[in-house]
C-alpha cells in the first residue's frame, strides 16, 4: 500500500511540476528572441556544473545511509545525520559559488550571460538545505511531490506575469531562485514538525569520512552532469545561442517525457538498498518487474517520436523552431536507453558498486565529450544529439556487464512482443501521417496496447513491497 501511495504521490507531483515546467519553457521559447532563449539554457548548463561541486554523489548516499539505517532504532540518530549533512552541503555550495564567479570572470560571453550564470549560481544555497533525499529514505514521497509542485507553482505564476519579452530575461533566475527557496522552507518545516530539533553541526570528522565514501557517486555525479550539459555548453560556444536553444528546445520535450522513469526510480531506491541486504532473489524480482515496464512503454514512445517529431515540434514550439525537429528525432531513443540505463544504475548502487557504476559512468562521459567535440563542427545539433544517444548505450552496455555478474535480469527476454507491437503502430502513423495529431496518438496508442495484449504480455507493472 505504502509503495502505490508513493507513486502515486511521485506520479501527480512530477507530471504537473513537468507540465508546469514545460508550459513554462514553452512560453519562454515563444515570448523571448531565440538567442535570449539560448542563453538561459547556457546558463542553467553552467549552474549544473556547479551543482555538482556542492553535491558530488551526498544527496544519493544520503538516501540510502538512512533507508538502510531505519531498522537501527537508537543506534543512529536521524537528526544527527542530517544536521551534519546539511553543514557539508552549504559548506560545499558556498566553494561551488566561489569558482562559478570565477569562472564567469574569464569566459569571453556577453555581460548579459554573465549575469544569468552568476543569478543562477545564488540558487545552489536552497538547493544545499533541500531535505527531498531524507524523505525518499524515508518513503514519505508525497513531502517531495508537495515541495515540487509548490517550486514549479511559483517559478510559473512569476514568470507568466512578469516576463513579456527578452527585456526581462535577467528576472529569471530569480523567479527560479524564490521557487527553490519555498521548496527548501516547505520541507524543513515538515521535518521540524516530524522530527524535532535541528541544528546544524560542524563535524570534520564526519564530513571527512562522508566524502570519501562519496568519491565513487561523487565522480559518477560529476560526469553525468558534465554528459548531460556539454552539447549546451559546447554548441553555446562553437555555434551560437541559436543552436543552443535548438537543441534545448528538442531536450525539454524528451525530459519531460523521461518523467516516469524519474517517478520509478525515486519510489522503487529505498526498496533496491534494503533488498540488497537482505534477498537477491527479491531484490531481482524487483528490478526484473521495473525491466519489463521500461520495455513496455519506453520502446513505442522512442519509435513513435521518431515518426511525429516534425508535427510535434510545430505544434508545441511553433515554425520557428523546426530545426529542431531532426534533434527530437534522435534524442527520442534516450527515453530507452535513459529508462533501462535507471535499473542498472540503482542496481549497482544499491549493491554497494558504486565503483563499478562510476566507471562506467565516465568512459560514457569520455566517449560523450569526444563524439560531441568530432560531431557538432560538421552536424551541429543533429551532432550533439547522436554523441547523447551513442554513449548514453555505451554506458547501458558497460553497467549491464556489471550488474550481470550479480544479477541476471535476462534483458533481453522481455524486448520481442513490445518490439513486435511498435513496429504494427509504425506502419498505422506512417500510412496516415499526414491526419490530425491527436488522432494518431491516440490511434497508436490503442493499436500498441491492443497488440500488446494479444500477445500475451503481462507484468504487475510494480513490485509488492
Amino acid at each position: 500500500m505504502r509503495l502505490w501511495r508513493n507513486f502515486l504521490s511521485l506520479f501527480i507531483g512530477n507530471a504537473l511540476c513537468r507540465f508546469l515546467g514545460f508550459v513554462t519553457i514553452l512560453y519562454l521559447a515563444r515570448t523571448l528572441a531565440i538567442s535570449d532563449f539560448g542563453k538561459i539554457n547556457f546558463a542553467l548548463a553552467i549552474f549544473t556544473y556547479a551543482q555538482l561541486l556542492a553535491d558530488p554523489g551526498l544527496s544519493t548516499l544520503g538516501t540510502r545511509e538512512v533507508a538502510k539505517n531505519r531498522t537501527k532504532g537508537k543506534t543512529f540518530s536521524e537528526n544527527l545525520f542530517v544536521s551534519r549533512l546539511l553543514g557539508l552541503r552549504l559548506l560545499l555550495a558556498f566553494f561551488s559559488f566561489l569558482i562559478m564567479a570565477l569562472f564567469v570572470l574569464l569566459i569571453s560571453q556577453s555581460p548579459s550571460t554573465k549575469g544569468l550564470i552568476i543569478s543562477y549560481g545564488l540558487s545552489l544555497f536552497p538547493f544545499a538545505l533541500l531535505l527531498d533525499w531524507f524523505f525518499q529514505a524515508q518513503e514519505r514521497m508525497e513531502y517531495i511531490a508537495l515541495s515540487r509542485i509548490l517550486t514549479s507553482l511559483i517559478y510559473f505564476f512569476l514568470v507568466i506575469t512578469l516576463i513579456k519579452s527578452s527585456a526581462q530575461v535577467s528576472r529569471i533566475p530569480f523567479f527560479w531562485l524564490i521557487g527553490n527557496v519555498g521548496a527548501a522552507l516547505f520541507l524543513f518545516s515538515f521535518f521540524l514538525r516530524n522530527s524535532g530539533r535541528l541544528k546544524l553541526t560542524l563535524d570534520f570528522s564526519f564530513w571527512k569520512m562522508f566524502l570519501k565514501l562519496s568519491l565513487s557517486l561523487g565522480v559518477a555525479a560529476g560526469m553525468i552532469q558534465v554528459y548531460s550539459n556539454f552539447a549546451l555548453v559546447a554548441l553555446g560556444f562553437l555555434k551560437g545561442d541559436e543552436c543552443v536553444a535548438f537543441y534545448s528546445a528538442a531536450y525539454k520535450l524528451v525530459f519531460f517525457v523521461l518523467m516516469l522513469d524519474r517517478i520509478f526510480c525515486e519510489v522503487v531506491f529505498p526498496l533496491i538498498s534494503r533488498y540488497s541486504q537482505i534477498s537477491l532473489q527479491r531484490l531481482k524480482e524487483i528490478l526484473t518487474e521495473f525491466l519489463k515496464l521500461v520495455n513496455i512503454t519506453a520502446i513505442p514512445i522512442s519509435v513513435g517520436g521518431t515518426i511525429l517529431a516534425r508535427p510535434l515540434m510545430h505544434l508545441i514550439y511553433g515554425g520557428k523552431y523546426d530545426h529542431g525537429a531532426v534533434v527530437l528525432q534522435i534524442l527520442i531513443w534516450l527515453v530507452f536507453i535513459t529508462s533501462l540505463n535507471s535499473i542498472y544504475t540503482y542496481g549497482l548502487i544499491g549493491l554497494d558498486k558504486e565503483k563499478e557504476y562510476a566507471w562506467a559512468i565516465t568512459l560514457g562521459t569520455v566517449s560523450n565529450v569526444v563524439l560531441n567535440l568530432s560531431l557538432i563542427p560538421f552536424l551541429e545539433t543533429s551532432g550533439a544529439a547522436l554523441a547523447a544517444v551513442l554513449s548514453e548505450g555505451l554506458m547501458l552496455m558497460l553497467m549491464y556487464i556489471k550488474l550481470e555478474k550479480v544479477v541476471k535480469l535476462q534483458f533481453w527476454n522481455y524486448l520481442l512482443k513490445p518490439f513486435l507491437s511498435s513496429l504494427i503502430m509504425v506502419f498505422f502513423l506512417w500510412f496516415l501521417r499526414e491526419e490530425n495529431l491527436f488522432l494518431l496518438l491516440g490511434g497508436g496508442v490503442l493499436i500498441y496496447f491492443a497488440s500488446l495484449y494479444l500477445m500475451g504480455e503481462k507484468t504487475s507493472w510494480l513490485p509488492k513491497k
